[in-house]
């Protein structure tokens, strides 16, 4: 400890060594690291504009918390990304903090105005007064959209693997048949689906009430379609997932909030539907076309979870004449 701590500059709060390195300074004096622990429950860059008096009463402010962190029980949790922390609830006892540290500051409900979950910057869940309004979402609708682009895709990539499989055939025979029959110079590059998703994150915002804190958003990346094997079907199941989550997690939180509070639809809603991928226009096949080819593409736009399996059925049925 005596290699890393200095001595010679003591903490002004407690009196304790520093660290010689990496130290956070208030009013430009380094704190040891036990009152930098707790300097760490305040929001990013506090410290940066406080003086030394101030982060003295906030210290007493966070004493003043420990019966409430030694009362929190967790009942639920809603993860955020990286340095977004997270977003913890006692049901029963109706707290909350914003980090998973059992040394968390612990907020009571008094200390939240409103809050919201967006798509992006489009609000899907809103606390509105002592009640939730919930929004349609057009995720499902946008996704939906792109399923002839990943059908496209599907057959492209279908196309290369076929290529590459013959160039391998070929290069195991070596020598001029190679040179005479496939010139690998001439090798197409893999596709890869970089079409962006409806959206890029979902984002839980709070507006707050406190000494300390005025708000907070965490982040929760939105799912995104595999650049090499892109499902329709994957995509929605997984963005289900999370929409459903995030709405449990907000009718827990208005009654908390508010125990009477009623989920108020926007329209004519009554509930969120579930999403499910819509089939994909069909063209039928030409007439010159090899049926076993074709059942072949039908399977590969099965596989990526743009057509159903009912739909593979029927269309397997038509061309082979059952």
């Amino acid at each position: 400890m005596g290699l890393f701590s200095n001595n010679k500059k003591l903490c002004p709060i407690c009196g304790n060594p520093t660290p010689r390195i990496f130290s956070t300074k208030v009013g430009g004096t380094p704190i040891c690291k036990e009152c930098d622990k707790k300097a760490d429950q305040l929001p990013l860059g506090t410290t940066d504009t406080m003086t030394l008096d101030q982060f003295k009463a906030y210290l007493d402010f966070y004493e003043a918390n420990q019966p409430l962190r030694q009362l929190f029980q967790e009942t639920e949790r809603v993860g955020f990304n990286s340095f977004s922390g997270d977003l913890i609830l006692d049901q029963e006892h109706g707290l909350f903090r914003l980090k998973n540290d059992e040394n968390a500051l612990v907020f009571e409900m008094k200390d939240l105005i409103s809050f919201q979950v967006l798509e992006d910057s489009r609000p899907l869940f809103i606390s509105e007064g002592k009640n939730l309004r919930t929004f349609q979402s057009d995720v499902p609708e946008k996704a939906n959209a792109m399923a002839p682009q990943i059908g496209q895709f599907v057959l492209m990539r279908q196309q290369f693997e076929n290529m590459e499989n013959m160039a391998r055939m070929l290069e195991k025979q070596g020598g001029d048949q190679k040179q005479d029959r496939y010139d690998s110079s001439n090798r197409p590059e893999r596709p890869y689906f970089d079409v962006p998703a409806p959206f890029e994150s979902f984002f839980v915002d709070l507006k707050l009430n406190h000494p300390y804190w005025g708000s907070f958003r965490g982040e929760i990346t939105a799912p995104s379609f595999d650049r090499d094997y892109p499902s329709l079907d994957s995509y929605l199941k997984s963005y289900q997932k999370k929409a459903d989550n995030l709405h449990a997690f907000a009718r827990d939180f208005i009654h908390m909030m508010n125990p009477g509070a009623q989920e108020i639809y926007d329209g004519v809603e009554t509930a969120r539907p579930q999403v499910t991928p819509q089939s994909v226009p069909q063209a039928a096949p030409a007439q010159a076309s090899d049926p076993i080819q074709e059942i072949q593409k039908y399977k590969q736009l099965f596989d990526a979870g743009v057509i159903t399996e009912a739909e593979f059925t029927a269309k397997k049925k038509q061309l082979m004449g059952i």
